[in-house]
């Protein structure tokens, strides 16, 4: 019986910190929601036109350690499985296909099939707070690359259990 109620203890322990966590990540979300939002609707505005040519693909999903416990595997699998079914379907029309990762956990899925498709991969950035500065040197570095298309594939956060793949 006292092991019993020192695991319940434990196990309530556990959910304060889970819920201390959901809410302080929570709360920096929405902080960021006012600078989001613009860059967001501009690029529902941007014409998507289906041409032909070289196609960059840059897929967004979290660090090792992150989000790597539990359930949360489907979030970043998500993201390389479209991915991956991106690039078969542009290769088999003859474009040729580039891959640009942030975070360690899609680099760790997509590199054993496409390691030679990868101009360049962020991995370290997605462990502390994102920064103005990172999305800086991101953006430079694929502006670098020159890409003739480019398509930026993420989740988008609904509820604490359900996201939505977003490309």
């Amino acid at each position: 019986m006292r092991a019993i109620k020192n695991m319940q203890k434990i196990t309530k322990a556990m959910k304060m910190v889970a819920t201390a966590k959901f809410k302080k990540d929570m709360r920096t979300m929405e902080n960021g929601l006012p600078f989001a939002i613009p860059v967001m609707n501009l690029f529902q505005r941007l014409p998507v036109e289906d041409k032909a040519g070289a196609i960059t693909y840059v897929a967004v999903t979290s660090a090792p350690g992150r989000q790597d416990k539990g359930l949360c595997g489907g979030v970043n699998t998500a993201v390389a499985k479209q991915v991956r079914q991106g690039i078969t379907a542009e290769e088999a029309k003859g474009n040729v296909s580039k891959v640009v990762v942030i975070g360690g956990k899609g680099v760790a899925v997509l590199k054993r099939l496409y390691g030679d498709r990868f101009t360049h991969s962020f991995e370290e950035c997605s462990k502390v707070p994102f920064t103005f500065a990172a999305a800086s040197l991101i953006a430079e570095r694929l502006a670098a690359s020159n890409p003739a298309r480019c398509k930026v594939v993420s989740n988008e956060f609904k509820s604490m259990v359900s996201y939505d793949t977003v490309a």
